[in-house]
């Protein structure tokens, strides 16, 4: 994150880009924060996985917009075998929604209450390609970190520093938005091979300060 204290008092700063941080030679930006996700290079092209926020103050929550982009995405996927699952901040009236409005045996309906330890991990690490709402900003970085051909579900608003982050993976060919794809029928992997920001500030560190 960028630090309220002068960025000159630190050995190092890894802030996001979305930061708009002042460049500085001890200062490195990131998309998106880091995360342990490992891309497992086993992923299945009939897995898909669909990551659902909630409430947020920088999207405005609509359950129908939501639910017929899922339903839109589920029947035009060919054999992709889909499993959804939620959030604490996902109201119970979008499940209702999805349950009364989607119905494939294409779609697993998972919600995070029954999902345990590890689930999201293997989830994640069999999926080719997921889905995720904009508001689930660290949801969204885990997915392009996995490997998967990661697209953007569509909500109004979109305002602040995450979702200036969102339009920058959109812009730079990191993410597929949800026009996007409905346009081309395309979905983008990572614009540069093996997107792990983690493993890209841990080289750099190691360089800096051990290199030879």
């Amino acid at each position: 994150m960028r630090p309220s204290f002068p960025v000159s008092w630190f050995d190092l700063v890894i802030t996001p880009f979305h930061d708009n941080a002042k460049k500085s030679s001890n200062l490195v930006c990131t998309y998106g924060a880091l995360n342990r996700v490992r891309n497992s290079g086993t992923q299945n092209e009939n897995a898909g996985l669909i990551l659902i926020g909630g409430h947020s103050s920088h999207y405005q929550w609509n359950d129908g917009q939501l639910v017929q982009q899922i339903k839109h995405i589920v029947n035009s996927s060919g054999s992709v075998q889909w499993v959804l699952t939620t959030s604490r901040r996902t109201p119970g009236s979008f499940i209702q929604a999805l349950h009364e409005q989607v119905v494939s045996d294409r779609l697993t309906v998972t919600p995070y209450e029954e999902t345990g330890d590890g689930w999201m991990e293997s989830e994640m690490a069999r999926a080719s390609q997921m889905w995720v709402t904009p508001d689930s900003v660290s949801m969204l970085y885990e997915s392009l970190t996995s490997g998967a051909c990661v697209s953007v579900l569509e909500l109004e608003g979109g305002s602040g520093c995450i979702a200036k982050g969102v339009h920058i993976l959109i812009a730079e060919g990191h993410a597929t938005s949800y026009q996007q794809w409905l346009e081309s029928g395309a979905l983008n992997k990572a614009a540069f091979s093996g997107f792990n920001e983690a493993e890209r500030v841990a080289t750099l560190i190691e360089e800096r300060w051990f290199g030879s």
